[in-house]
């Protein structure tokens, strides 16, 4: 079986292929006020606790606003 390329040269030029990554304090970040997922403080909580004690694997994302 051959073998399938991965990565950016998949996909042509890998600079142009690359995430414009940003990190950003929590505290900075403003909630999206017409997000339907929504949770109540104790909800929070629980997922932040979640958090601190196994981890997190998934990427968080946001979007810039004007």
């Amino acid at each position: 079986m051959d073998s399938l390329p991965c990565g950016p040269l998949l996909f042509g030029n890998p600079k142009q292929n690359l995430p414009n990554v940003e990190y950003r304090q929590v505290a900075a970040l403003i909630p999206y006020a017409r997000n339907p997922r929504t949770h109540s403080d104790e909800q929070v909580a629980r997922i932040a606790a979640s958090i601190v004690e196994y981890g997190s694997t998934r990427s968080w994302s946001t979007a810039r606003t004007a």
